[in-house]
């Protein structure tokens, strides 16, 4: 069974108080090194966030256990009885030395994290993750973070069984106590959708060329537009080829018994200047065999991401879409 495109993504919001009954994170930074002297190398200082209290970690604990805070490090803090409802865990993630691709690391390596460790113990569906966020923490930081759950969250898989559901539905960023949730919630809404447009590329990308043909893939393309208000999507069969001259894409498709398209995906925006027109153009062929040769064996499988740039090209038209950018752009996918 090949999975529905698009394939479902972890869902990032941000609230300003936590809740009972779901897992608690705590972010771990690491505090700028100062070299005492050329030759004597120091080691970054752990710095715990919000919500260590929750979980019963120190600076102790952190000693304890070698928790560094290098960014993407996750470990999992088991929380110790009398407490038996759940959660029965939490985590500490690192975020290095602050920087956007620090946290984007942590974001990713967290959801990777918690998956795996609900499938290795048979768990339920997980009511989500709350990220304690630390005083101070920039929009910028926040939208890292959600770009890298969200990206982090993706999983592609054929498989002969029912697909299990995703695991984690939603990660929650609990903003610092006096800290306005509206600039961290736009910017997060925004890496929301970058993150889904990662994650659809991705999955046209992977999708197995026995099922991905030309037809398939402009008109998946062509109904993810239709839920894209203002973004037009016109499919051009091999007939308009033929009358409009594209002689290059006849040749090529004549090499496989399913005919070629050509895949048009227009945003137009509200009151938008036509003298700002951009176009982006991207490789759609389904499946690859060969070039000068038919190509061997080892690595043809592959093959079937060889319209990865026509997969970026749909993807890219979906958010300018979504994020109603005010410029006119065009996608074009032979």
């Amino acid at each position: 069974m090949t999975p529905d495109v698009p394939t479902p993504l972890v869902d990032v919001r941000v609230e300003q108080r936590p809740v009972s009954g779901v897992p608690d994170v705590v972010l771990v930074g690491q505090s700028p090194t100062v070299p005492q002297s050329p030759t004597v190398p120091q080691s970054p200082t752990a710095i715990l966030g919000p919500g260590a209290d929750r979980l019963g970690v120190d600076d102790q604990w952190l000693d304890q256990y070698r928790v560094t805070g290098s960014a993407g490090s996750v470990h999992l803090v088991p929380l110790v009885p009398p407490t038996t409802v759940c959660p029965d865990h939490g985590w500490l993630v690192g975020t290095g030395d602050g920087a956007a691709a620090r946290w984007r690391a942590a974001g990713g390596a967290l959801v990777r994290a918690s998956t795996a460790r609900i499938e290795a113990t048979n768990g339920q569906l997980a009511p989500g993750l709350q990220v304690h966020l630390p005083p101070g923490t920039t929009a910028g930081q926040a939208a890292s973070l959600a770009l890298g759950c969200v990206v982090g969250s993706h999983r592609y898989r054929v498989t002969s069984e029912p697909a299990a559901p995703r695991q984690i539905g939603i990660v929650t960023l609990i903003a610092a106590p006096g800290q306005q949730c509206g600039s961290l919630a736009e910017a997060v809404s925004r890496a929301q959708l970058l993150g889904q447009a990662t994650g659809l590329a991705r999955d046209l990308a992977n999708t197995p060329s026995g099922q991905k043909d030309p037809a398939w893939l402009t008109g998946t393309a062509a109904r993810l537009a239709t839920t894209v208000p203002g973004l037009q999507a016109t499919v051009r069969d091999e007939r308009w080829l033929a009358e409009q001259g594209f002689g290059g894409m006849l040749a090529v498709g004549g090499g496989s018994a399913r005919p070629p398209r050509l895949l048009e995906l227009a945003w137009q925006p509200a009151g938008g200047q036509d003298d700002q027109h951009l176009v982006l153009v991207g490789k759609g062929i389904t499946f690859d065999t060969g070039g000068i040769s038919i190509k061997p064996a080892e690595g043809m499988h592959l093959m079937r991401t060889d319209m990865s740039g026509g997969a970026a090209v749909i993807a890219a038209l979906l958010a300018v879409g979504q994020l109603k950018l005010p410029l006119r752009v065009t996608g074009l996918v032979p």
